[in-house]
């Protein structure tokens, strides 16, 4: 059973579309929706594809055929869909401590990159050693696109929502012109997989 947007799941999930999309200007316009929501689209049915997504479930194109075999879902087209928020503008650089953290603080990444939020950056860092889990976001000027942020980084999560801590910044920009308002850090220290 399909309830609610599909195109709205917490997971990042491959879809493949088939048939005609007029009801919403064109296919392209579809697939933008897809790719603004963080999934990925493939153009063939594979055991990777997680949906078929077609305006006719009782077709008996080649891409139905073969999605009935893997068992994927095939749920129709919904009835309407919306773009998803738009990313904040700020530039967004992430740390880790751990090098073993480093292809989780990837995933994030890619995550809010296909959401269109502007990472710049995936480093890893010496600090002290900390053997607590620690999630920061730090801004350094408006806090609405930190917290659109962490509302992302945690619907990536799943709904394991950890805390996740603002904090404000912006005094450094006094101390230090060179430090620009749009720019977003988020810290992630010893994270729990």
């Amino acid at each position: 059973k399909y309830t609610g947007d599909i195109f709205a799941a917490p997971v990042i999930l491959i879809f493949v579309l088939t048939g005609s999309a007029d009801q919403y200007g064109s296919r392209s316009s579809v697939e933008n929706v897809i790719k603004a929501r963080g999934h990925k689209i493939a153009s063939q049915i594979s055991k990777k594809v997680d949906y078929l997504v077609t305006n006719d479930t009782s077709s008996q194109t080649a891409k139905m055929e073969a999605a009935k075999l893997l068992n994927i879902n095939i749920p129709p087209l919904p009835s309407s869909i919306s773009s998803p928020k738009i990313a904040p503008s700020s530039k967004i650089s992430m740390f880790y401590v751990r090098k073993q953290d480093r292809a989780f603080v990837k995933d994030i990444a890619s995550y809010l990159r296909g959401k269109a939020y502007k990472v710049d950056a995936v480093n890893n860092v010496k600090i002290k050693k900390s053997r607590t889990e620690r999630w920061d976001i730090r801004y350094y000027g408006e806090r609405k696109p930190a917290r659109q942020l962490q509302q992302d980084i945690q619907h990536y999560m799943k709904g394991d929502y950890r805390k996740i801590r603002l904090r404000n910044f912006s005094y450094l920009r006094a101390k230090n012109p060179r430090v620009r308002k749009d720019r977003i850090e988020v810290w992630i220290i010893n994270p729990r997989k």
